[in-house]
């Protein structure tokens, strides 16, 4: 994904991103190397993220922090860490209820977080990703696993055929 497109996800939705450490090797990979795949999927990522971080801020979702987010076999991979159950910080008033209704409530909770992310991992063949049009998606055939629109694949094709050319 473009640098820019990249920057802005990052600055919306910097709640969801992990510190850099400075001192460590390697950092996260969504820190060390970005968003990989295509800028068509830029849309779905903010969906994805818009959703995510309106769950944490307004009904109090416990906080995920991206570890990394990838085209893997064509579609999208968004991978996570999930908090710990006591590293939860609750709202006042949900912090006076039960400890088994507060589990149940952080179960349920990040079950609907992996159902959304697994939703708009779903879905993520049927949009292209280099342009992010949603007609007529495809596979395109070659040895990495890809689904474009019709006008991207003719494209793709062209500029294959003009380097096989040179």
């Amino acid at each position: 994904m473009k640098k820019e497109l990249q920057k802005q996800l990052k600055e919306k939705y910097q709640i969801l991103y992990p510190e850099f450490d400075s001192t460590k090797r390697f950092n996260e990979p969504i820190l060390d190397r970005g968003i990989e795949c295509g800028d068509g999927w830029f849309s779905l990522l903010d969906d994805l993220m818009s959703w995510i971080k309106f769950q944490h801020l307004t009904n109090g979702y416990p906080k995920i922090t991206i570890v990394q987010i990838k085209e893997k076999f064509g579609y999208l991979s968004f991978y996570y860490d999930n908090p710990k159950f006591d590293d939860v910080v609750w709202s006042s008033w949900k912090a006076k209820l039960p400890e088994d209704e507060l589990k149940r409530q952080f179960t349920r909770t990040i079950s609907e977080i992996r159902g959304a992310i697994s939703f708009a991992s779903s879905i993520s063949n049927t949009i292209c990703e280099k342009c992010g049009s949603n007609k007529n998606v495809s596979r395109i055939k070659g040895n990495w696993i890809r689904y474009y629109c019709e006008d991207c694949r003719i494209e793709d094709k062209r500029i294959k055929e003009e380097n096989e050319k040179s």
